[in-house]
C-alpha cells in the first residue's frame, strides 16, 4: 500500500492509482515502526532534507513543508540540536513531523507510539488527530495498543495470526462483543470468554 514493496498477488488502488503512482504524485507518506532521524543532523536539518526531497525543487512548497514540520514536531529551540541528543519521544515527534508535513492524502503509520512514555504517546496521538482533521488525511494505523486504536480510529480491522477476526467501528465491535473496551473485545474474539 505504501508503494515500497511490489505486490505479487491481487491489486491495490489508492485514489484510482497504483501505490507506486500514488507515491510518485506525493499522495502517500509512510512511517515504518523502526524509523529514526539522521542523528548527525539537527532536527531542523532532518526536516529540511525531507522537505527538499518532497518539494522537488519548488522553493515555496519546501518552505511550507518545513514550516509545518517544525510546528508539528513542537520541539522549540531543541529543533536546532543534533537528534542524537533527543529522547525517544522527541525523535518520534520528529519522525511524525517528517511524515505528515507533506500533507499527504494517505499516511501509513506503523506503531507510531511504540515504546513511548505516556506523555509522549498522548502528544503523538494528538498530532495525528489534528493533522488528519486539519488536512482531511486518511491515516492507516497499525498498532498493538488497543487504547490508541480506540482513540484514533474511525474504522478498524482486528487481525490475529493473519486472520481477520472483526472489522467495523470500534464502538460497534465493543458493543457486539459485550465488552468494556476494545482490548477486552479483542481478547473475547481471539480466546473466547474467559
Amino acid at each position: 500500500m505504501s508503494g515500497i514493496i511490489k505486490n505479487f498477488e491481487g491489486y491495490v488502488k489508492i485514489f484510482g492509482l497504483t501505490p507506486v503512482e500514488a507515491k510518485q504524485k506525493g499522495y502517500i507518506s509512510y512511517m515504518p515502526e523502526d524509523a529514526f532521524p539522521y542523528e548527525k543532523l539537527t532536527g531542523y536539518e532532518n526536516l529540511d532534507f525531507y522537505a527538499e526531497l518532497y518539494a522537488k525543487g519548488d522553493k515555496q512548497l519546501k518552505e511550507k513543508y518545513l514550516k509545518l514540520g517544525v510546528e508539528i514536531s513542537n520541539l522549540g529551540k531543541r529543533i536546532y540540536d543534533k537528534t542524537a541528543e533527543y529522547s525517544r519521544g522527541m525523535k518520534r515527534r520528529l519522525i511524525i513531523a517528517r511524515t505528515l508535513m507533506v500533507m499527504p492524502k494517505l499516511s501509513v503509520l506503523d506503531e507510531p507510539t511504540l515504546a513511548l512514555d505516556v506523555e509522549s504517546a498522548v502528544r503523538i496521538r494528538n498530532i495525528i488527530l489534528d493533522m488528519a482533521r486539519r488536512y482531511n488525511m486518511t491515516i492507516i494505523l497499525s498498532s498493538h495498543n488497543m487504547l490508541e486504536v480506540e482513540y484514533l480510529c474511525d474504522r478498524i480491522t482486528l487481525i490475529n495470526d493473519g486472520r481477520v477476526v472483526a472489522s467495523g467501528k470500534p464502538e460497534e465491535i465493543v458493543k457486539n462483543t459485550n465488552s468494556k473496551n476494545l482490548e477486552e473485545a479483542f481478547i473475547k474474539l481471539v480466546f473466547g470468554d474467559q
